[in-house]
């Protein structure tokens, strides 16, 4: 549940795209609508899992699901947004969303 201050939206998982903090602030990307929340970006990274969600940089925390390609310094997502990988999270992006992709193919094998 995402509580706005035009009201409360039940949101699933798999359609958020990624996270924006700003402040105490965080936007909540899905591939139809935003919603600015008032909970900072920590608060909100911890209650997701870390399977499906990384921090790509001090400002946003990325849906796995709905990153169509990525280099060194951009994640690309399916909706034609970007965002920008910061060089302390890089490794760890890299590692994890690798991770992701064979835990994703091992499911989906034919």
């Amino acid at each position: 549940m995402l509580h706005t201050h035009d009201g409360d939206y039940k949101i699933k998982l798999s359609e958020i795209i990624y996270l924006e903090g700003d402040g105490k602030y965080t936007t909540v990307r899905t591939k139809n609508n935003s919603f600015r929340i008032r909970i900072n970006l920590k608060q909100l990274e911890i209650k997701l899992p870390p399977s499906n969600f990384i921090r790509c940089s001090k400002s946003y925390v990325v849906g796995f699901a709905h990153i169509s390609n990525h280099d060194s310094t951009e994640i690309m997502f399916d909706n034609g947004e970007k965002a920008r990988i910061g060089s302390h999270y890089a490794t760890k992006f890299k590692t994890e969303f690798q991770n992701y992709i064979m835990r994703y193919n091992e499911v989906h094998s034919v």
